[in-house]
């Protein structure tokens, strides 16, 4: 395993991004995820669910990611990054919500410093995301979302998570 401590020290001096951010994700998460390495996210749920085509996300209640967009050749990807040694903690079931199966994680912070995103709030998001229209994919698999398998004209298909 390499030693990235020097990319922590550097997106550790960066801003921090307090807000809601994305990854696609195809299944239910059940307990804590201690993280070992960057965690790239992004701030466009398009993106992580391949503009809604994905098998589903995981929308991330950031309190210390930082913001990684302002050094970034993408800066429209709004990409922020969990550092090493974050714990992302599972706030409620997986569940379908404006056409998208989705679950909040949070990181493992005091109460007093993690807010919970409505339901509201969430299909707000989804809804003016959807109103955009699509997003660029180029470089949408850093944030979990992968594109449809070709299994050679199968009628199962599938896509990987």
């Amino acid at each position: 395993m390499s030693d990235n401590s020097g990319l922590t020290n550097a997106l550790a001096a960066l801003p921090i991004y307090r807000g809601l951010c994305w990854r696609g994700f195809p299944r239910e998460i059940t307990a804590p995820i201690p993280l070992d390495s960057v965690l790239p996210a992004t701030r466009d749920v398009r993106l992580a669910t391949g503009n809604f085509e994905g098998v589903g996300a995981i929308a991330i209640v950031s309190s210390t990611a930082r913001d990684v967009a302002l050094l970034s050749a993408s800066p429209q990807d709004g990409e922020v990054a969990f550092l090493p040694g974050t714990t992302l903690i599972p706030l409620g079931p997986r569940r379908d919500l404006s056409g998208l199966s989705l679950q909040i994680l949070g990181e493992s912070v005091p109460a007093s410093e993690q807010f919970i995103p409505t339901d509201d709030v969430l299909q707000e998001t989804i809804q003016q995301a959807r109103a955009r229209g699509p997003a660029a994919l180029e470089r949408a698999a850093r944030f979990g979302w992968r594109p449809p398998i070709d299994d050679g004209g199968s009628q199962t298909g599938g896509r990987s998570g």
